[in-house]
């Protein structure tokens, strides 16, 4: 017989001040018949196909009973949320770039609703060229910019994977780039400096039978070079570690060893190229692995020339001319008193000196700006400095003088301008002094 509502609330109530009385009361089957109830078990019922908003889902801790399925959980309770998977993955903010180089675009899921500070990571393929627009998900194109509002300059983006950071400015419309490359035109590139104490590479050559020789370089050295990201228009600089390099050589041969940054490998590839001092500089600014000629050009901001070797018969050693490559290059030297000439013209006019021995520089590239710069003085009426002669022949009454200046030496004429008769003796004080 079943309980009355009256008893059945007494029953209830005694439970709840002691759940010892159970065992006093009757067993389970007796309480459950009393009561009018059905013991039902979560692992006897079938697996729910879905929920609605007005479900009531109780959870038991446990493995074994299970009432709702593990998908529908996933699709009712989790609903948008993101796993730590997707967060670690930034599954709904990174994108790879499609589009343009200058119109990048790119599709994110779910369709983002721009709100001021959201953020986007986009994987770019190419450079910029000029100013760049952004789009994702067809919204209307807005301008990316960097340091407040400034357009970005030509190679901002480097493309080959650059992954751009994008925060959507709303007040101003526009999306902020966080990690520009800051590229520059190239002739604002610094020229390359080898991290040595003399800004030398280790370099040696040796004799090979059957050859002229062999090209070593030992490798693990660094150096800044200038890294090209819009071609012919801006790079950046970087440093990248100098590789073992070893080459055999033709005999009775001129050959220059140099060095560009390859984008594709981000390393350094070392090389040689034939050629001579007089070769002009392409106007790529880089030389071409293994070609037979062309190779002699001064060391630019894109391309280091380490050395020139010259080979003789097959079986000799070569002749190494290491040279120095520094961004920045300072010299400066004084000869003194030492340097005395006379003159037996008999009459006053102009007359020509050059130093005792020219000066070695053994540079990769002739400085930007160089001056040698001459005193001279003698017994009698005075005499001034008339001229520099860096390059070329010059004559006076006395005969001729070569001038040369160029990435190996220093060796200029300097003409005086003399008042008097009878002989000239002279006594010359050159200084010299080189810049970048």
């Amino acid at each position: 017989m079943a309980l009355t509502p009256t008893e059945e609330a007494e029953v209830r109530d005694l439970l709840a001040q002691n759940a010892a009385l159970l065992s006093l009361a009757a067993s389970e089957p007796t309480i459950i018949s009393k009561l009018g109830a059905t013991k039902v078990n979560l692992s006897g019922l079938p697996a729910a196909a879905s929920l609605s908003p007005t479900d009531i889902l109780l959870v038991r801790q446990g493995v074994d009973d299970k009432s709702v399925a593990l998908s529908v959980l996933n699709t009712t309770i989790a609903g948008n949320a993101a796993t730590k998977t997707e967060v670690q993955a930034s599954s709904y903010n990174y994108a790879v770039a499609t589009g343009l180089a200058n119109a990048i675009t790119a599709t994110f899921a779910p369709i983002p609703t721009l709100v001021d500070g959201m953020t986007f990571f986009v994987k770019t393929t190419n450079p910029n060229t000029d100013n760049v627009t952004f789009s994702p998900n067809g919204i209307t194109p807005a301008p990316i910019r960097k340091a407040g509002s400034v357009n970005l300059a030509p190679g901002d983006i480097t493309g080959e994977g650059h992954i751009i950071e994008l925060t959507w400015d709303a007040s101003n419309v526009q999306y902020f780039m966080r990690n520009p490359s800051n590229a520059i035109i190239l002739n604002l590139l610094q020229f390359p400096e080898i991290n040595t104490s003399d800004n030398r590479a280790t370099i040696s050559v040796s004799s090979l039978a059957g050859s002229g020789g062999t090209v070593q370089m030992a490798g693990n050295e660094f150096i800044l070079i200038g890294k090209e990201i819009v071609a012919s228009i801006a790079g950046i600089n970087c440093t990248v570690k100098i590789p073992a390099f070893s080459k055999n050589l033709l005999a009775n041969s001129t050959y220059y060893l140099r060095g560009y940054y390859d984008n594709t490998t981000d390393s350094l590839v070392v090389y040689v190229q034939q050629g001579t001092d007089t070769d002009v500089t392409p106007i790529n600014l880089k030389g071409t692995v293994d070609a037979t000629s062309g190779g002699g050009f001064d060391t630019t901001v894109l391309d280091v020339l380490f050395a020139k070797i010259v080979t003789g018969a097959n079986g000799t050693t070569p002749t190494l001319t290491n040279l120095a490559n520094k961004s920045k290059f300072q010299y400066q030297a004084v000869d003194g008193t030492s340097t005395t000439i006379t003159r037996n013209t008999g009459t006053s006019g102009f007359y020509i000196q050059k130093r005792v021995s020219p000066i070695a520089l053994n540079f990769g590239r002739l400085p930007k700006n160089y001056l040698q710069y001459a005193l001279a003085s003698r017994s009698g009426p005075a005499c001034e400095v008339q001229s520099v002669t860096y390059n070329g022949t010059v004559t006076d009454s006395a005969g001729s003088l070569t001038a040369s200046t160029n990435r190996y030496l220093m060796d200029p004429v300097h003409g005086i301008d003399t008042n008097g008769s009878g002989n000239q003796n002279l006594t010359w004080m050159l200084s010299t002094f080189i810049w970048d």
